[in-house]
């Protein structure tokens, strides 16, 4: 991994999702930082909705819960 998106040697960039986003790329930087780690960890979102339900956390309890 690394922190920069535009690696030369083709890392799977981690970081703030406001530096990785790219309109022209569309979500596929965030994509592919974010679907590995929920597939090692057992979960495979099948949709953005799924996704959304699965990564949203409330920040008080900080259990699942609404984005935002």
């Amino acid at each position: 991994v690394c922190r920069k998106p535009n690696d030369k040697r083709g890392r799977i960039a981690i970081g703030d999702s406001k530096a990785l986003y790219n309109p022209a790329m569309g979500l596929r930087r965030l994509e592919r930082g974010v679907l590995p780690f929920l597939s090692a960890g057992g979960k495979t979102p099948g949709n953005l909705d799924r996704l959304l339900a699965m990564t949203a956390y409330d920040e008080v309890s900080m259990s699942p819960g609404q984005p935002w």
